[in-house]
């Protein structure tokens, strides 16, 4: 799996929200992905 870094996170959730203030569908729509995994680290958990 690969892991996208914070950097590259932020970039998108940046551009996610620009694409929705300004009614930008098609942007919106780029911005999500068919393969996305949820992954939580729960080693911390007691």
């Amino acid at each position: 799996m690969n892991r996208m870094s914070r950097e590259g996170m932020d970039k998108v959730v940046s551009d996610h929200f620009l694409y929705e203030a300004t009614d930008d569908i098609e942007g919106v729509l780029r911005t999500f992905t068919d393969d996305a995994q949820h992954v939580v680290n729960c080693a911390n958990r007691s």
